[in-house]
C-alpha cells in the first residue's frame, strides 16, 4: 500500500493506492490475469482496469466496504515517494 492512506493523510472519501509487484511477470499479463481474477470474484462491483494511462491501473470498488482500490503493478516508486513522505512527516 502507498498513497495518502498508507503516509495517513487519506480523507475519508480517499481510495487505497495497492502495488503489486512480481519482477518475473511481464506487465501486460499481471495487469490482464488481475483484471480477468477481479472480475471473476463477487467482492467488486466496478472494475475499471485502465492499460493506456501513464501508469497501467485497475480501479475497483469492493462492494461490502464500499472503499475504492487503484491497484498498480511493479511500480517500485510509488513505495520510494511513500518513505519520503513518511520521513518528511
Amino acid at each position: 500500500m502507498f498513497g495518502s492512506t498508507a503516509n495517513r493523510l487519506a480523507l475519508k472519501c480517499s481510495d487505497i493506492d495497492m502495488l503489486v509487484i512480481e519482477p518475473n511477470a511481464k506487465l501486460e499479463d499481471l495487469f490482464n490475469d488481475t483484471a480477468i481474477a477481479l472480475a471473476k470474484s463477487n467482492k467488486f462491483e466496478f472494475i475499471s482496469p485502465i492499460p493506456d494511462a501513464k501508469v497501467p491501473l485497475i480501479r475497483i470498488l469492493h462492494t461490502n466496504t464500499r472503499i475504492n482500490f487503484d491497484i498498480v503493478f511493479n511500480q517500485e516508486n510509488g513505495v520510494k515517494g511513500l518513505s519520503m513522505v513518511v520521513e518528511l512527516l
